[in-house]
C-alpha cells in the first residue's frame, strides 16, 4: 500500500465504513449525521479488524505447518520458512489495522453543505474525530480483554501529539489506554478511495 508506511514484512489491512450510510434524511433541510450509529459501527469494525489479524495469524500458522511437512530438505525449505516466520512475527508484534471510511464527499453533499465551506470542514473534522476516538477506544477495550499488541510500551507514547489530542477529547480513552494499552499499533487509515 502506497498510502501508509508499513513495518518490514507487515500486511496492509484496510476496512472502510461508508460514511453515506450514516446520513439521516439526505438532501433535505433536516439532513443530519447519525453519530451514535457511526460510533457503534466504528467500534464493531475495529473489533472485526482485530479478528482479521487473528485469522491472518492462524493462516500463517497453517502455511508454516505445511512448509514444515513438505518432503524437501531443510535447506530448501528454510528461505520460505524464515520469510513466513518474519511475516507472523510482524503481525503478532503490531496487530496493525487500517480502519477508514469512504464516501465523505458524498456525505457532505447529502448533508446539504457546500464542499470546502467552513461548515463542511467542521462536519468532516467531527466525523473523522469520531472515527479516531471510537476506533482507538475499541482497541483499548480489546487490549483489556485480549492483551495489548506485543510491542506496546506506555512510556514511549507519553506526550505523543496525536494521542494527546485524542485524550483531550475522551477521558474514557485516556483511562483505558493508561490501564490497558491498545490492541493495535496502528488503527486508522483513510485510503485514497
Amino acid at each position: 500500500c502506497s498510502e501508509l508506511v508499513l513495518s518490514p514484512n507487515d500486511s496492509c489491512r484496510l476496512l472502510l465504513l461508508n460514511a453515506t450510510s450514516f446520513v439521516v434524511n439526505p438532501f433535505t433541510n433536516s439532513a443530519r449525521f447519525d453519530y451514535n450509529l457511526f460510533s457503534k459501527y466504528t467500534r464493531k469494525a475495529q473489533r472485526l479488524m482485530d479478528d482479521l489479524v487473528e485469522i491472518e495469524i492462524e493462516h500463517i500458522d497453517r502455511i508454516l505447518a505445511k512448509i514444515k511437512s513438505d518432503p524437501e530438505p531443510e535447506d530448501v525449505k528454510s528461505v520460505e520458512l524464515n520469510l513466513w516466520k518474519k511475516i507472523r512475527a510482524a503481525a503478532s508484534a503490531g496487530r496493525r489495522t487500517g480502519l477508514g471510511m469512504t464516501g465523505l464527499g458524498d456525505t457532505v453533499a447529502m448533508l446539504g453543505l457546500r464542499y470546502g465551506s467552513e461548515e463542511a470542514i467542521s462536519a468532516v473534522e467531527s466525523i473523522t474525530k469520531t472515527l479516531a476516538i471510537e476506533s482507538y477506544t475499541e482497541s483499548c477495550t480489546l487490549a483489556k480483554e485480549r492483551g495489548a499488541f506485543g510491542l506496546y510500551d506506555f512510556e514511549r507514547e507519553v506526550g505523543h501529539p496525536f494521542m494527546e489530542r485524542l485524550f483531550e477529547e475522551s477521558n474514557e480513552l485516556r483511562e483505558l489506554h493508561k490501564a490497558h494499552g491498545r490492541r493495535n499499533i496502528a488503527i486508522s487509515t483513510i485510503a485514497p478511495c
